[in-house]
């Protein structure tokens, strides 16, 4: 995986994880996503302890993501050049993960919107956000099975 596509991973597990905390994100997610976001969140805690500027962004990232998150991508990215082991770990943990589908609608007006429409979903992780100003009949996921 290219650092890109593993900071993308990272960041679309440990984002919503932090947005919505540990029980929203554990009904919302399962409780094995729920622990391996909690888990990659704290090996980044640990990563970044090194580096005071990262880990005080790390600090505030939890509290507002949306203000932080650009910041934290950054330090990922530096990191991964700089350490190619730290790159490699955070490869098999973002593949342990599984897919990870975030999708994310803002609608003005919509009628029967549906945010995914899954037959099957093994593993991974989903994140659904709809913004929708004026809306009817909208769902945000719908999944056949799950597990």
């Amino acid at each position: 995986m290219d650092p890109a596509t593993i900071v993308t991973t990272v960041m679309a597990v440990v984002t919503p994880f932090v947005k919505k905390g540990v029980a929203e994100f554990g009904r919302a997610a399962g409780q094995a996503a729920c622990d391996k976001a909690e888990q990659l969140l704290g090996y980044l805690k640990g990563k970044l302890a090194g580096d005071p500027a990262a880990a005080s962004n790390l600090e505030r990232f939890e509290k507002k993501p949306e203000v932080y998150q650009p910041a934290i991508e950054e330090a990922l990215k530096d990191k991964i050049a700089a350490e190619p082991a730290f790159a490699a770990e955070l490869e098999t943990r973002a593949k342990d993960l599984g897919p990870v589908l975030v999708i994310i609608q803002e609608i003005e007006k919509a009628d029967r919107a549906v945010g995914l429409h899954a037959d099957e979903l093994k593993s991974g992780n989903v994140s659904v956000t709809q913004k929708i100003k004026d809306g009817t009949d909208v769902t945000g996921a719908r999944i056949g099975r799950i597990g």
